[in-house]
């Protein structure tokens, strides 16, 4: 996921009663005869990738990009009566003192978390403590997770009270498959108190679950289906409010699998969302994902706009159609994709996207085709990876079947990391010496400041709407450390500087109320170009 959008400050999260009960919202009746157990929730440590933002953060003052919305979504449905505490290694340190405190450890997590999962899995146990596991990566690869007592797999809406009160009686089974609910109406607001906002670049919500479509290589719809399922707008804003509540202004991601995946739902809840925008001054920055054919919807791209989303992450994938064919991505390969990105950004908002570099179908034209794609249009954030098999999916099905899939590496059993960023977990059609050789030159043709800022450039000339959300609402003190730090590290000491400076004074003098997006876009480079250059582009030379 994806995913950061504009700036974002903070105050001091209230430490209220008051709080903690809207947060703990749990349907589940209290009950004096329950057990009254000691959970502590832990989200496992995320490696550096594209997706973290690491050489972004201390420019900013945070801790971490994104708040951990899944087990934070868990922890809002286990019972009142049990006592919850949380630990993100990705902000901080799971302490001796809250592991010995605590009944049970439940671990979240995804793929490219599971060296610390496990490391969290060997250390609990080690405690003595019951361990359990759940979310993306349990559900996808239980066959690797067996260190756990028990695995919960899939959405856990359906049988959460039931499986809560096995556990508390010593009978919940190994291994727990939850039924898929057909609606969200029985999800909780996720515990947001058991965090500090401040650490955190976004707040993450969640809208919807599920896709449509049905592309070869995507987990989406092995987890969550084909058929999207919403929240009421009552739940959205609800949960919004709560965000706001905790003292957080700014960035928030709405980390749906395809925001527009069921479009008529969606536009009719956006005017809620606008109302709750409007009423609080526009308190939250919101950014989504969804697919290319948003560029078909004129006026739900305008309803996006008034509800405050600033930015969208589009799932390009390859502007070759062959490609997109044999990939099934079958609504990208039929639209013209360089001008369905602009017209999302004349609409006013942001286009992220990500590429996948290597699919079948792809020659060495098509991967160089990706790099000219980006930079003629109006993309400030490309993350360009190369193809992953995800266990579960067609594609890795496929793979498997024509043995394709290449041997476990990094002390993966299925040989998948995660991490798309570090190479392919099966054999391409395209040579592999090839598509690593292109793909380290696309990396450095993005990357490249110049390209980077004239792209940032592009997008902020055609942009039809300013965001909503404007740190001069909110106080300036997140902004102006923000720019002091930028100012210093890429403008002084970067060896990019000169391109640093020509990027802020153009806009500086054509489009001066633009300045404070300008710096947002020249603090992400840090972290792309650093990224490229420190952590991937040496690994391809050892290769």
């Amino acid at each position: 996921m994806r995913q950061q959008n504009e700036h974002a400050e903070f105050q001091r999260a209230p430490d209220t009663s008051e709080c903690r009960e809207e947060c703990a919202n749990s349907r589940i009746v209290v009950n004096e005869n329950r057990k009254r157990m000691r959970i502590l929730m832990v989200e496992p440590k995320t490696p550096s990738t594209y997706w973290s933002y690491d050489y972004t953060m201390p420019l900013i003052g945070k801790k971490s990009a994104h708040t951990p919305l899944g087990i934070l979504t868990v922890a809002g449905m286990l019972p009142k009566e049990w006592e919850v505490d949380m630990a993100d290694l990705n902000t901080g340190k799971l302490s001796e003192a809250q592991l010995q405190k605590a009944d049970a450890v439940f671990i979240g997590g995804m793929h490219i978390q599971a060296q610390s999962f496990h490391e969290l899995v060997e250390r609990a146990k080690k405690a003595k403590k019951e361990v359990v596991g759940g979310g993306p990566y349990v559900t996808s690869s239980p066959e690797e997770c067996q260190d756990l007592d028990h695995l919960v797999i899939g959405e856990v809406e359906e049988g959460i009270d039931v499986w809560c009160q096995e556990f508390e009686q010593g009978k919940a089974d190994h291994i727990t498959e939850m039924p898929r609910p057909k609606n969200l109406n029985r999800t909780n607001i996720a515990r947001y108190d058991l965090i500090n906002p401040r650490d955190y670049f976004s707040m993450n919500v969640q809208m919807s679950r599920g896709c449509p479509h049905n592309c070869e290589f995507c987990s989406v719809t092995k987890l969550n289906g084909r058929n999207p399922r919403l929240k009421s707008p009552e739940q959205l804003v609800a949960e919004l409010e709560t965000i706001r509540s905790t003292g957080f202004r700014g960035s928030t991601f709405i980390v749906d699998d395809n925001f527009i995946g069921n479009y008529r739902e969606v536009q009719a809840a956006l005017p809620a969302i606008i109302d709750w925008q409007r009423q609080h001054g526009y308190p939250l920055d919101l950014f989504t994902q969804t697919s290319m054919k948003l560029a078909e919807h004129e006026d739900l791209m305008a309803q996006m706009v008034e509800a405050g989303v600033s930015g969208v992450f589009l799932g390009i994938e390859t502007p070759s159609k062959k490609a997109l064919e044999k990939a099934r991505k079958h609504h990208n390969a039929r639209m013209d994709l360089d001008e369905g990105v602009r017209k999302i950004a004349r609409a006013g908002l942001e286009p992220m996207a990500g590429f996948i570099m290597g699919l079948d179908g792809d020659d060495a034209e098509d991967l160089d085709e990706i790099g000219r794609f980006i930079n003629r249009n109006p993309i400030p954030s490309a993350m360009v990876g190369l193809p992953q098999a995800i266990p579960q999916t067609d594609m890795y099905a496929r793979m498997k079947r024509e043995g394709r899939l290449l041997s476990a590496y990094n002390g993966d059993l299925q040989g998948y990391s995660g991490d798309q960023f570090e190479g392919a977990n099966f054999q391409t059609e395209i040579d592999p010496t090839i598509l690593r050789e292109k793909y380290a030159q696309v990396l450095t043709d993005i990357y490249d400041p110049g390209n980077y800022f004239r792209r940032c450039l592009h997008f902020m000339r055609i942009r039809g709407q300013s965001p909503k959300y404007s740190l001069l609402r909110h106080r300036l003190t997140f902004g102006l450390n923000a720019l002091k730090n930028s100012i210093y590290q890429q403008g002084i000491i970067a060896e990019y500087r000169a391109e640093y400076w020509k990027f802020l004074s153009r806009v500086a003098t054509e489009m001066t109320s633009k300045l404070q997006s300008a710096v947002t876009h020249a603090a992400k480079l840090h972290h792309y170009y650093t990224y490229t250059y420190q952590n991937v582009l040496p690994r391809f030379a050892e290769t």
